[in-house]
């Protein structure tokens, strides 16, 4: 999710910016990426089970976390968005826009 050449201490990421950039790059594999970055902060338990099973505001919420999970394994195997999956994504990253920017501003996996 991070830019190598972009200095986040002093330009650090913003939600709204974050939406754009995903908006803008699907196709590119930043929707993919970013659905890779919220299934690994699942525990392993709630990857098995596609549900949330810790209340821990990491990884998918409740509602999102058989897609997301099923998108984000999708994703790490190799696989690329097609046009619906691409929206399906982005409706997910939309709701957890906060830990992209802040696993985009380094502050975790």
């Amino acid at each position: 999710m991070s830019n190598p050449t972009r200095d986040t201490v002093t330009n650090p990421w913003t939600r709204e910016e974050m939406l754009r950039k995903l908006w803008a790059f699907r196709g590119n594999r930043a929707l993919e990426r970013a659905m890779v970055q919220l299934l690994l902060r699942q525990t392993a338990d709630e990857i098995r089970s596609e549900h949330t099973n810790h209340s821990n505001g990491r990884g998918f919420s409740a509602f999102h976390a058989k897609t997301g999970t099923k998108l984000g394994k999708y994703a790490r195997d190799g696989g690329t968005f097609g046009h619906v999956w691409q929206a399906k994504a982005y409706a997910v990253a939309k709701v957890h826009v906060g830990q992209l920017v802040e696993i985009a501003n380094g502050g975790g996996s």
